[in-house]
């Protein structure tokens, strides 16, 4: 099922929020949760590209910007931002947009693998 780029990029971050806060009551806050952490990033790339009608990276782009957007808002909102360095929350950042968009480039690369076969 094929949907518009708003409701799959949706679609991820609904993902990603609904099994951080899972996987964050489960794990706590630990090494794992980190490593944990990555790899929603790369899920909820790929399924904002995976469900959308056309195949594109910048919607992965897209869905690591929205995420970083919420998370920072929600630190600086709860006032969580008292220990964090700036080149910390911008390096963070960068990661973040950059494992959502290669989740995205996942996806192309398995959507042309089974069209192939």
């Amino acid at each position: 099922m094929k949907f518009y780029p708003v409701v799959s990029i949706t679609f991820g971050l609904i993902f990603f929020f609904i099994f951080s806060i899972i996987f964050g009551f489960m794990i706590g806050t630990s090494e794992i949760f980190g490593i944990v952490y990555f790899l929603l990033y790369l899920v909820a790339g790929f399924i904002a590209n995976f469900l959308a009608k056309e195949r594109k990276v910048r919607y992965g782009f897209y869905e690591g910007i929205c995420i970083i957007i919420f998370i920072n808002l929600n630190t600086i909102l709860t006032g969580g931002y008292m220990g964090l360095n700036f080149n910390n929350l911008i390096l963070g950042s960068i990661i973040g947009i950059l494992l959502a968009t290669i989740g995205a480039i996942l996806a192309i690369k398995i959507d042309k693998n089974n069209k192939i076969q």
